[in-house]
This record gives C-alpha cells, sequence and structure tokens, in this order.
C-alpha cells in the first residue's frame, strides 16, 4: 500500500503537463477514473464551466493601475483617483462581474472527481480530503523571489512572513507596495509626483510583463504542484475503500482549476450532497518536498490577508505528530500564499487543515517550474504524508466513537 502514492503520481506523469483547457487535463481525469475503477473504488464526475484567466485578471487590474498613474501625470487627478478605485475594486474582488465576464471569452468544460466512502453506521461528519490534479502556467516572477530567497534578507522576509506588515507578505508584496505607493503620490503636487513617477511606472510595468508572460507560458510538469497531492488524495482512496471508517463519511476529491478563477466547489457541494455545517475539508497541496508542514493560516492572494482553517483537528494532529517518533518531524507552517483551502472558505465551507511541504531554505525552487518533474520529488515526505492521514483520519473517527458511546451512556 506504501507504494500507491509514487504508483499514482507516475500514472500522472505520464502526461507531459495537466493545465486547463487541455486536452491533457481530459486525459488526467480519465486516468484518474481508470485507476479507481481498477481498484475497486467509485468515482463520480462533477462538471462546470471555468475559465483560466487570473494572469488576464491581473494584468487588467494592473493596466487600471498604469492608466491612474499617467492621468496623473497630465495633471487630472479625479479621473486619476477613478481609476485607482477601480482598480482596488477588482483586486479585492469587491464585484463579482469578472467571473461572468471571462466565461464570455475564455471558458472551458472542467471535470472534477471524488471518491465517497460511506461510514459504516451512518455518522453524521463527513470529512473531504482534496487536491487539485490541474497544473500552473510557468510563472517567471518565481524566478525573482528564488532569488529574493537567496538573501539574508530574503530568508527573514519569507521566515518570518507572518510578522510583516499586511502589504509585504506574499508573491506579490512588491505590486502591493507600487498600489500604496501610488496612492500616495496621487495626492502630491505635480512637482514632486513628477519626481517619484518612475517608481511606481516601472513595478507596474514589471508585473504586467510578469503576467502576461504567465499567460501565455506552457502549464508546466507539475510532479510537486500537484501530481503529489493527487497521488496521495487517490491512494487514500483505495486504502479506505477497503477500510471503511466507522463514524466518518470520506470523499476523496481532486479537483481541477485551483490555478484558474472558477474552482468548481459550488457544484461539488451540489453533486455530493454536502452539509456544510459537519463537513470539514482537509487540503493537501505540494506534499513531495522534504519538510512536511501543517498549515492552518495561509495568505489570501493578493493584499496579503490572513485565512484563518478551523482548528477543530489541531489537538488531534498534535497528540498523533507526539506519539509517533516519525511524525515528530511535521511542524506547523504559516503558507504566504494562496491555497484551496481559501477558495473553500470563500463557497461557505470549512477547512480544517493544509497539508503541504517545503525544502531547508524555506522554498521550493522548481515549484511553477519547467523544472517541476517527477525526479525532484521526495518520496519520503510523500509516503510520510499518506502514512500521518491514514493515521489521523483513524484516530479522529476513534476520538468521534468515543464521544458517541460517551453520549449514549449519559443518556
Amino acid at each position: 500500500m506504501e507504494k500507491m502514492p509514487r504508483f499514482f503520481l507516475e500514472k500522472l506523469m505520464s502526461l507531459p503537463h495537466r493545465g486547463n483547457a487541455t486536452p491533457e487535463i481530459e486525459k488526467a481525469a480519465e486516468i484518474i477514473l481508470e485507476e479507481y475503477k481498477k481498484h475497486n473504488v467509485k468515482g463520480e464526475i462533477y462538471e462546470f464551466k471555468s475559465a483560466e484567466q487570473s494572469h488576464y485578471l491581473m494584468s487588467f487590474i494592473t493596466t487600471l493601475f498604469i492608466i491612474a498613474l499617467i492621468l496623473k501625470l497630465f495633471n487630472n487627478f479625479i479621473l486619476s483617483l477613478i481609476f485607482y478605485f477601480l482598480g482596488w475594486v477588482f483586486y479585492l474582488n469587491w464585484l463579482p462581474i469578472w467571473q461572468r465576464f471571462s466565461l464570455l471569452f475564455r471558458s472551458f468544460s472542467a471535470k472534477g472527481i471524488f471518491a465517497e466512502v460511506p461510514s459504516r453506521e451512518k455518522g453524521k461528519h463527513t470529512l473531504v480530503v482534496s487536491a487539485h490534479y490541474d497544473t500552473p502556467h510557468a510563472t517567471l516572477g518565481l524566478n525573482i523571489l528564488r532569488a529574493i530567497n537567496k538573501t539574508n534578507f530574503g530568508r527573514k522576509l519569507f521566515s518570518q512572513n507572518e510578522n510583516l506588515l499586511f502589504f509585504l507578505r506574499g508573491p506579490l508584496f512588491l505590486f502591493n507596495i507600487a498600489i500604496i505607493f501610488l496612492g500616495i503620490i496621487i495626492f502630491l503636487s505635480l512637482k514632486w509626483f513628477l519626481l517619484l513617477f518612475f517608481i511606481p511606472l516601472i513595478l507596474f510595468l514589471l508585473a504586467l510583463f510578469l503576467h502576461l508572460h504567465m499567460a501565455f507560458s506552457s502549464p508546466v510538469p507539475g510532479a510537486f504542484d500537484n501530481g503529489s497531492g493527487t497521488a496521495v488524495v487517490m491512494a487514500l482512496a483505495v486504502y479506505f475503500a477497503q477500510n471503511p471508517l466507522k463514524n466518518i463519511r470520506l470523499i476523496f476529491l481532486t479537483n481541477p482549476c485551483e490555478e484558474g478563477y472558477i474552482d468548481g466547489f459550488k457544484e461539488f457541494f451540489k453533486k455530493a450532497k454536502i452539509n456544510k455545517e459537519n463537513t470539514y475539508f482537509i487540503v493537501l497541496d505540494g506534499v513531495g518536498a522534504k519538510n512536511l508542514k501543517i498549515v492552518y493560516k495561509e495568505l489570501s492572494q493578493a493584499i496579503g490577508k490572513t485565512v484563518r482553517c478551523d482548528p477543530i483537528l489541531k489537538p488531534l494532529i498534535a497528540e498523533l505528530i507526539a506519539s509517533e517518533e516519525k511524525f515528530n518531524q511535521i511542524k506547523e507552517f504559516f503558507l504566504p500564499v494562496q491555497s484551496d483551502a481559501t477558495n473553500i472558505l470563500k463557497r461557505g465551507g470549512k477547512t480544517a487543515f493544509i497539508l503541504t511541504s517545503i525544502n531547508d531554505d524555506g522554498f521550493v525552487d522548481f515549484y511553477h517550474q519547467p523544472e517541476d518533474t517527477i525526479d525532484k520529488i521526495n518520496f519520503n515526505t510523500l509516503n510520510l504524508s499518506y502514512q500521518f492521514m491514514i493515521k489521523l483520519l483513524q484516530r479522529v473517527n476513534d476520538f468521534l466513537n468515543s464521544k458517541s458511546e460517551n453520549e449514549k451512556n449519559n443518556s
């Protein structure tokens, strides 16, 4: 059984990538369903319309801020302020109109797959173990972050990310600096504005170039992000299909479009008949680097707001990590990027934690890069995440079983 995560990862990596809106991601869905069928796991499909356009949205937002900058250059303060405000509206996603607009020109049909393992005694709780199986486009901007991370300042910046001012957190910190700087100099006299004009202009032009590059670059192979998480979810589905829990309904979800803008969780909730009140998600994202990490807090992708998971399983996780030596190495981590946990919370769901991994320098050099291939995967970590999840789900089941017995005895 411990060879299963590697087996499924090798199956997924038989494809050059799993980019959204490509024949390859269609083939990936077929592979997942075929493997489930071979291992006597019933996989179900939910379909939805999506649009891979987060790069285009950021390019559009950047253009709004550049227009605001140029209008101020021509001393049109009111129009400059209007475009600056519009940039914030779209950046903070205050208006949902972009989703509908994006479906008009860049839409495609996406397929999510889930395998349900009912509890033996129809327990009222549901745990969804989730991993996205799509792969990102090559991201040139992360090469800049990687270079920064090699410096003493960079290592301090990323290791202490949670303690920074909110707009300095995450991969968009330079963009956030440019936005805030623009907001200040818009109100300055034209003389001072001209002296500082080129600082935000250079940062905005750099951001525009990087987002357009990502939009037109090729999808990466995606062994780490997120073939690793998908492979573990598939292996867990096979294990628990043969060993169902007494008190917990389990769902093993492989969803597309984490790298896009419309993620399909709304359709999944409906198809899987999810009761949001007693359902918790566990997100596996990038579990193939050296050091396995538990995440209870991550950043939203934009201004650096901290998104918190529900700590309901935290005591049980702490007990499990302390009880077995092989799990002692798993430490808590603050994730400085956005995962599906944020998307789940936006749809009214609950995420218990995220399981991820990093290397010793706090970074994964091949993240979102063409070098994200299977030879870079740390299979010890991959297997450790698989073993950890089996033990944790069993422990949660035992906890609920004990709780149920106590309630019966006290009634």
